[in-house]
Formats: C-alpha cells, structure tokens, sequence
C-alpha cells in the first residue's frame, strides 16, 4: 500500500472512531439522564446502576461518571465518589461540577484544604456557581475560623442566589466579629424570605443576648422554641434570658425542660440552674441542684465552686472552704479560675480576712473583668474605708452592668460616706430601681429617708 492509501486508512479510522465516540455518547445520555432524574427521586440505587450502564456504553464520559460520584456522596460512600470524581476531571479538566462534588466527598472526610482547592477550582470553572462560594465559606467559618474570607464568599454567593442559608451564613460570622448590626440585618433578611426556620431564630436570638436585648432574644427563642420544640439547646438559652430578665422561676422552668431532655452539657445546666437558685435567694435548692450534679460528674470543678459560694452565702463557711479547694484541685485549665479565685474571696471577705481577700479579688480581675468581681472588691475597699478605690471598681461594674442594683447601693454609701449627698441620692435611687432584692430595697428606703430629712 503506498503512503497514501495508508493516509487514507488512517483518515478513515479517525472518521470511524469519531462517529463511534458519537454514537456511544448518544447511547449512553438516556442512561445519563435516567441516572439524574432517578437521584432527584431519591432512588438512588437505580440512579447508580444508570450511571454504570452509562460508563459501560461510553467509558470516556465524564459526566456519568460525575453523576454516580454524586450519588456515592449522598450515599457517604466517599472513597467511591472520589475515585468516579477523580475520574470525571482526568476525563474532562473543566467539568465545574466535578470539583464541586469532590469538594464535598474532601469535606465528609474533613480534608479541609483540599476541599477549598476543588470548590475554589470550582467557582473558577464556574463564577455563578454560588454553592461553590458557600460551601468554602462554611469551611472558612467553621474549620478555620476565618470569617473575613467567609464573609467575603457568603456575599459573593448572596450576590448570585438569595437562598436564605448564605444570609444565614453570613449572620453568624458577622455575630463572631462582633459586628451584631450587620449579623441582625443578615438574620432578619433570612427571616423574611423565610419564616419557619428555627436555626435562624436561635442564631438572632442569641445576637440579641450578646446585645443584651433580652426582650428581643427571648422573643427569638419563643419562635424557636415554637418551630422546634425537639433542641433542648433554645430551651437553654430562654432559661439564660428569662434570668436576665429576673424572670428567675420561668428561668427555672427552661433548664429542667433541658434537663429532661438530656441536654448535652450537663454541667453547664447544672450550673445555670444552680446559680438561678441562689438569685432567688433559695440556697437550699442551690445545695440540692449542686449536690446531684456533683454526683453526677465527681470531677466537675464548677458545681463544687458554686455549692462552696452558696455555702458562703447561707453563712455557713465550714462547709464552704473545701468545696472552694476542691474546685481549685479538679481546675483543668484557667478557663475559670477568675470565678473560683472570686469565690474564694468573697469568702475571706465574709470571713473577715480583707488582705487575702483582695488579693484573690485582684487575681480574679486581671484574668476576667467581670461585673460582680468588681463589685465584691469594692466591698472590700468599703469595708476598709478605702472609698475613692471602692468608687473606681463600682463605676467600673455598673459600665459593664448598668442595672446592678447592688453596685449602684454600695456606691451611693461611699458618696455619703465622702458627704457627696447628691450622688449618694442619685445612686440609691438607682439601686431601688433595678433592686428585685427585698434587703437591698429596704435597706435603700431606709438611706434615702435618712438622707432627704
């Protein structure tokens, strides 16, 4: 054969093998086609055996192979998707949906960078593809706590779709970077396009908790609570509201719905519920609550700080000593050593010893600058007739509490202790109030009579 029969031969196995490629790829998109639809309806094992009869017709197809990769991550079979998606872009290297989905097999196997690769891969294959955007925004969020960039995907993906998720999305991290206007104006956007998701509500919820508007936190959580009534969780951070708000047998009521339903942080329940107790003034249910959760968890350092402070508080400061050191033993970390190094204080304070007190007080405060801490020391300062350092720490609770009733009773004693009459009056007209304690209420009638006459 001369060399152009052979050309010819050659030109005609190109020809032969471009219309069989054509004509398996015709074969195969029914069986393409019947594979998608088939994922829609959830039926997934025929959607799978589709996909293979689809391969089998036309192993070069990228898409079948895309699609069954996309049904073995529905179905958690990840090394299985992986090893159809890893095909799918040897087979096509610009198939956008082929990184998407390994994208998401990367992240059921918490494979985090490679993960971002392949959405980032992507969202430059496909710019409109939001999902894209938004799932890198979740592992940005959630795995590296970068929130700029997720903010920076959530909007890029908010400019694509207005799927309520992303603006979801975007409220949490906003409500991490303390920027809780702009986190409240994403969640209510959410809300208004949809109405009947209680995660949304719980998150605003409890942006309003850190806002500390807790009438409009609590009315969150009622949605929640409305939509939801099965997460133990909102329960919770009602209870945390209804404190806030005094409403301390409401609180009460929440926590032990929590506690029922086996709230997940039981020592945290236990100590929330305990500390509602001793704001009602009832120390014996505090012991109560404080024992069983001991009980419990023998090893919780925190119920015992709390049984030892309410110890202190009932007087009884026998018992309250080795509590207080047993929760400095059991002490892991120095999460809250401020709280035991304040109770310990308070309990030198009530016994008497002011130099230990005020150094555990001071200790306490350069790890936490915590409302009532100040207040404690400044007891101490007016005890020991120190009234312009006592004035200091009271100005310093009440900017971080402007409703701590006692702080605004104590400071008003120092201002009349200093002959300063007019701030004296002004301060125990404050603490009446907020005051919700019958002590504190009498016992400022009885200064500003003394003082008005």
């Amino acid at each position: 054969m001369g060399k152009s029969g052979a050309m010819l031969v050659r030109s005609l196995l190109i020809i032969f093998a471009v219309v069989l490629l054509a004509g398996c790829q015709q074969m195969a998109q029914p069986f393409i086609d019947s594979g998608n639809a088939k994922t829609t309806e959830k039926n997934y094992e025929q959607a799978v055996a589709n996909f293979s009869r689809a391969i089998n017709i036309n192993p070069g197809s990228a898409q079948a192979y895309a699609g069954r990769g996309r049904v073995y991550n529905i179905q958690k079979q990840y090394d299985l998707a992986l090893a159809d998606l890893n095909k799918a872009i040897e087979l096509d290297p610009n198939l956008a949906i082929a990184y998407y989905r390994r994208g998401n097999a990367y992240l059921a196997k918490e494979v985090w960078d490679q993960a971002i690769a392949d959405y980032t891969r992507a969202a430059e294959l496909k710019p409109d593809m939001a999902n894209a955007y938004s799932m890198r925004a979740w592992i940005y969020e959630s795995k590296k706590k970068d929130f700029d960039k997720a903010i920076a995907d959530y909007s890029t993906a908010i400019g694509l779709s207005d799927y309520v998720g992303y603006y979801s999305g975007r409220g949490w991290c906003y409500q991490q970077l303390k920027q809780y206007d702009k986190a409240l104006s994403d969640y209510s956007k959410a809300i208004e396009s949809d109405n009947n998701t209680a995660y949304t509500y719980g998150n605003r919820g409890w942006c309003n908790v850190e806002m500390k508007q807790w009438e409009n936190a609590l009315s969150d959580f009622n949605r929640a609570i409305e939509l939801d009534g099965s997460d133990a969780q909102y329960y919770m951070n009602r209870g945390y509201c209804l404190s806030k708000l005094k409403k301390y047998d409401e609180a009460i009521a929440d926590y032990n719905t929590a506690r029922r339903m086996n709230f997940t942080d039981m020592d945290s329940l236990y100590s929330v519920l305990s500390e509602c107790y001793i704001l009602k003034k009832d120390y014996t249910a505090a012991i109560s609550i404080c024992t069983e959760a001991i009980q419990n968890n023998p090893q919780s350092a925190g119920n015992y700080n709390n049984r030892g402070y309410t110890y202190v508080m009932m007087g009884d400061y026998e018992k309250a000593l080795p509590d207080i050191t047993r929760a400095f033993e059991l002490a892991t970390d120095n999460t809250s050593t401020w709280a035991y190094l304040d109770t310990r204080g308070w309990y030198y304070f009530k016994t008497g010893d002011m130099e230990k007190a005020l150094a555990d007080l001071d200790k306490s405060l350069e790890l936490n600058h915590d409302s009532i801490v100040y207040g404690h020391r400044a007891q101490v300062y007016y005890t020991i007739k120190e009234y312009d350092k006592a004035i200091a720490d009271l100005d310093k609770s009440i900017e971080l509490n402007n409703e701590y009733a006692e702080a605004y009773y104590y400071r008003g004693l120092c201002y009349k202790a200093l002959g300063q009459t007019d701030k004296a009056i002004a301060d125990f007209q404050s603490a009446a109030e907020y005051s919700d304690d019958d002590a504190i209420t009498a016992n400022v009638a009885n200064e500003l009579t003394g003082l008005k006459q």
